[in-house]
């Protein structure tokens, strides 16, 4: 059986959180990743999930949609570094990675000190909920703790912030 509860984070421009526990079969040992998609007329934008081969103590999901993303979803038990998907490694409790075309539009990190995908690095040495995302060609974070970014070859060290520019 599942409950189902909101959780009481604002949402941000990406994302929203729902809460769903599942009672026998203990998250802490066997973390999962949903995806639900509310929509009304215009029809859904998801158009596919695939099952993303991590490793023990880490799951993962790659979201497709309508609108050209796809959308790496990943979570673990611990605060190990894992590899839920080829070139990614992820030290947190949920990551999120969004691409279009194959080029990096969000990095999210949940409570967490690491998501690295190729060029790509948002870090910590502590705990932070952070993210980096572009908007009209301009790149900008947000952090809960100071974060070291790196895109391409430049690397920033930055303090906490929302939605600053890079």
């Amino acid at each position: 059986s599942r409950e189902v509860h909101d959780d009481d984070r604002p949402c941000s421009p990406f994302i929203c959180f729902l809460i769903v526990r599942q009672e026998g079969n203990n998250a802490h040992t066997h973390p999962f990743v949903s995806v639900y998609e509310a929509y009304k007329k215009s029809g859904p934008n998801v158009l596919g999930v695939e099952a993303l081969q991590g490793d023990d103590g880490c799951t993962g999901v790659k979201v497709n949609t309508a609108d050209g993303y796809a959308d790496y979803l990943f979570t673990a038990t611990d605060m190990q570094a894992h590899h839920p998907s080829k070139r990614v490694s992820f030290c947190g409790g949920l990551g999120l990675i969004r691409e279009k075309e194959g080029q990096i539009q969000l990095m999210y990190l949940g409570c967490g000190r690491s998501l690295k995908k190729g060029n790509f690095v948002l870090e910590s040495d502590h705990d932070v909920y952070a993210a980096i995302y572009m908007q009209h060609g301009v790149w900008y974070y947000s952090a809960t703790g100071p974060v070291r970014v790196k895109i391409g070859k430049e690397t920033k060290e930055l303090n906490e912030g929302y939605n600053q520019k890079l």
